[in-house]
Protein backbone atom coordinates (compact mmCIF):
# COMPACT_ATOMS: atom_id res chain seq x y z
CA UNK A 1 0.00 0.00 0.00
CA UNK A 2 0.83 3.06 -1.02
CA UNK A 3 2.03 5.35 1.78
CA UNK A 4 -0.60 7.86 2.98
CA UNK A 5 -3.89 5.95 1.45
CA UNK A 6 -6.77 4.94 3.28
CA UNK A 7 -7.33 1.70 2.78
CA UNK A 8 -10.58 1.26 4.87
CA UNK A 9 -12.29 -1.55 3.38
CA UNK A 10 -11.05 -4.57 0.91
CA UNK A 11 -12.97 -4.86 -2.48
CA UNK A 12 -14.14 -8.03 -1.33
CA UNK A 13 -16.26 -6.15 1.10
CA UNK A 14 -17.63 -3.90 -0.97
CA UNK A 15 -19.10 -6.31 -3.57
CA UNK A 16 -20.98 -8.40 -0.14
CA UNK A 17 -22.32 -5.08 1.08
CA UNK A 18 -19.74 -4.08 3.43
CA UNK A 19 -18.69 -0.33 3.31
CA UNK A 20 -20.73 0.59 -0.44
CA UNK A 21 -22.17 -1.91 -3.12
CA UNK A 22 -20.96 -1.83 -6.10
CA UNK A 23 -24.68 -0.79 -7.17
CA UNK A 24 -25.15 2.06 -4.52
CA UNK A 25 -22.35 3.81 -6.19
CA UNK A 26 -23.60 2.98 -10.17
CA UNK A 27 -26.86 4.33 -9.30
CA UNK A 28 -26.13 7.21 -7.18
CA UNK A 29 -23.42 8.23 -9.72
CA UNK A 30 -25.65 8.15 -12.24
CA UNK A 31 -28.54 10.38 -10.12
CA UNK A 32 -26.29 13.19 -10.10
CA UNK A 33 -25.22 13.52 -13.36
CA UNK A 34 -27.31 14.61 -16.81
CA UNK A 35 -24.10 13.19 -18.87
CA UNK A 36 -21.93 10.31 -17.71
CA UNK A 37 -18.54 12.61 -19.19
CA UNK A 38 -19.57 15.19 -16.32
CA UNK A 39 -18.47 12.25 -14.08
CA UNK A 40 -15.38 12.18 -11.89
CA UNK A 41 -14.57 9.14 -9.48
CA UNK A 42 -12.13 9.17 -7.19
CA UNK A 43 -10.91 5.47 -5.76
CA UNK A 44 -8.50 3.61 -4.84
CA UNK A 45 -7.83 0.44 -2.92
CA UNK A 46 -11.40 -0.06 -1.77
CA UNK A 47 -12.80 -0.21 -4.93
CA UNK A 48 -10.38 -1.11 -8.32
CA UNK A 49 -10.17 1.25 -11.05
CA UNK A 50 -11.14 -1.87 -12.91
CA UNK A 51 -14.77 -2.54 -10.89
CA UNK A 52 -15.21 1.04 -11.19
CA UNK A 53 -15.25 1.43 -14.72
CA UNK A 54 -18.17 -1.53 -15.53
CA UNK A 55 -20.25 1.23 -13.03
CA UNK A 56 -20.70 4.07 -15.07
CA UNK A 57 -19.17 5.52 -18.33
CA UNK A 58 -16.53 7.91 -16.03
CA UNK A 59 -13.11 9.50 -15.32
CA UNK A 60 -11.50 7.15 -13.02
CA UNK A 61 -8.71 9.00 -10.80
CA UNK A 62 -6.50 7.63 -8.37
CA UNK A 63 -7.77 8.61 -4.84
CA UNK A 64 -9.04 12.20 -4.15
CA UNK A 65 -5.75 14.54 -2.76
CA UNK A 66 -5.32 18.43 -2.05
CA UNK A 67 -6.40 20.33 -5.32
CA UNK A 68 -8.20 18.12 -7.40
CA UNK A 69 -11.40 19.07 -6.70
CA UNK A 70 -10.26 22.72 -7.17
CA UNK A 71 -8.90 21.73 -10.51
CA UNK A 72 -12.09 20.55 -12.12
CA UNK A 73 -14.94 22.25 -13.99
CA UNK A 74 -18.28 23.70 -12.10
CA UNK A 75 -20.33 21.50 -14.26
CA UNK A 76 -18.93 18.21 -12.98
CA UNK A 77 -20.38 15.13 -10.57
CA UNK A 78 -17.89 13.20 -8.05
CA UNK A 79 -17.92 10.39 -6.07
CA UNK A 80 -15.05 10.04 -3.48
CA UNK A 81 -14.68 6.52 -2.54
CA UNK A 82 -10.89 7.12 -1.47
CA UNK A 83 -8.19 9.65 -0.49
CA UNK A 84 -4.91 10.44 0.27
CA UNK A 85 -4.42 11.12 3.90
CA UNK A 86 -0.59 12.37 4.21
CA UNK A 87 -0.47 15.91 5.88
CA UNK A 88 -0.55 18.38 3.86
CA UNK A 89 -1.91 16.16 0.79
CA UNK A 90 -5.37 15.21 2.25
CA UNK A 91 -8.75 16.54 0.57
CA UNK A 92 -9.59 19.73 3.26
CA UNK A 93 -13.23 19.91 4.13
CA UNK A 94 -12.66 23.86 2.73
CA UNK A 95 -11.86 22.46 -0.45
CA UNK A 96 -14.95 20.67 -0.86
CA UNK A 97 -17.14 23.79 0.43
CA UNK A 98 -15.39 25.47 -2.57
CA UNK A 99 -16.35 23.19 -5.02
CA UNK A 100 -19.70 23.07 -3.62
CA UNK A 101 -20.68 26.48 -3.92
CA UNK A 102 -19.41 26.33 -7.22
CA UNK A 103 -22.09 23.89 -8.07
CA UNK A 104 -20.28 20.39 -8.21
CA UNK A 105 -22.20 18.23 -7.11
CA UNK A 106 -20.35 15.86 -4.68
CA UNK A 107 -20.99 12.12 -3.58
CA UNK A 108 -18.75 10.17 -0.64
CA UNK A 109 -18.86 6.69 0.14
CA UNK A 110 -15.84 4.29 1.98
CA UNK A 111 -13.53 6.20 3.67
CA UNK A 112 -12.16 9.56 3.19
CA UNK A 113 -15.70 9.91 0.61
CA UNK A 114 -17.81 9.30 3.81
CA UNK A 115 -16.08 11.24 6.10
CA UNK A 116 -15.77 14.30 4.32
CA UNK A 117 -19.44 14.07 3.30
CA UNK A 118 -20.34 13.99 7.35
CA UNK A 119 -18.24 17.18 7.85
CA UNK A 120 -19.97 18.87 5.04
CA UNK A 121 -23.70 17.76 4.72
CA UNK A 122 -25.13 20.65 5.63
CA UNK A 123 -23.30 22.42 2.72
CA UNK A 124 -25.29 19.98 0.33
CA UNK A 125 -22.49 16.92 -0.17
CA UNK A 126 -23.91 13.43 0.07
CA UNK A 127 -22.76 10.09 1.84
CA UNK A 128 -24.01 7.10 1.95
CA UNK A 129 -23.21 3.21 4.56
CA UNK A 130 -22.20 2.94 7.91
CA UNK A 131 -19.11 5.39 8.18
CA UNK A 132 -21.06 8.24 6.99
CA UNK A 133 -23.93 7.68 9.38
Amino acid sequence: MAKGALTAVPSRALKSGGAVSLETIRLRALAVVSSPEQLVVFTGPSLSHAEAATLAKAEICPPVRSGDLDRLGDNKAVAIIDGVLEPGLVLSIGEVRRALQRGVKIWGAASLGALRAFQTHSDGMEGSRWVYL
